[in-house]
């Protein structure tokens, strides 16, 4: 099952600045869209990138990340620890998530280490896949995370109701992924247990 289907269809090139005073938009260095594809420079040098509270280690090529997500650009291309080490940690990131961004950054696909690809992934993963990208500014990850879930609510009728207040939450008022779970919440709004809205 090819998790590329429907790529065309979004294109969320923008970041939002996280600054609770001054919500703007800044334009994305980072890919958006897979039709735009990484030169072979993008695969020289080797950073390092621990994961979770076990530190999980991914050892993956620095420009290739760079290329992907402003977050790991800024991190590796500026006057950080990070870039004098060739290392990054990040505690607070789930590593099977992580997993799955690693394999994106080279095969442009989503696949867990369980095998399961596209819109076979939960709507909990993609989910979380979306929320990393935003977190990290890794613009065609949400767009392919996004795709995936409406392919999976399309195909199989229904969204993870227990992700819903996860969305809300880790997401800014107007993100695609917020608006997509108020939209789908209030076409099953008779389904949808509402006991988690503060």
């Amino acid at each position: 099952m090819s998790s590329t289907a429907g790529l065309s269809t979004s294109s969320h090139t923008n970041s939002v600045n996280r600054n609770p005073n001054k919500l703007s938009r800044t334009r994305s260095k980072a890919a958006s869209v897979l039709s735009k594809r990484p030169t072979h420079e993008c695969f020289g040098s080797i950073v390092t990138v621990e994961v979770g509270p076990e530190k999980r280690s991914f050892a993956i090529h620095k420009d290739l990340l760079c290329f992907y997500s402003d977050y790991f650009r800024a991190a590796f291309n500026g006057s950080f620890k990070e870039a004098a080490e060739g290392k990054i940690s990040l505690p607070d990131c789930d590593a099977k998530i992580f997993y799955i961004f690693n394999g994106f950054l080279y095969t442009r696909e989503l696949c867990s280490e369980a095998g399961k690809t596209g819109l076979e992934l939960s709507s909990t993963t993609l989910s979380e896949l979306w929320v990393f990208g935003d977190v990290h500014l890794v613009p065609a990850l949400q767009n392919l995370a996004i795709d995936c879930l409406i392919g999976r609510i399309q195909t199989l009728g229904s969204l993870l109701n227990t992700k819903i207040p996860y969305i809300y939450r880790r997401t800014v008022a107007g993100s695609p992924l917020r608006r997509m779970a108020v939209d789908w919440v209030s076409d099953n709004q008779g389904t949808v247990a509402f006991t988690w809205v503060a």
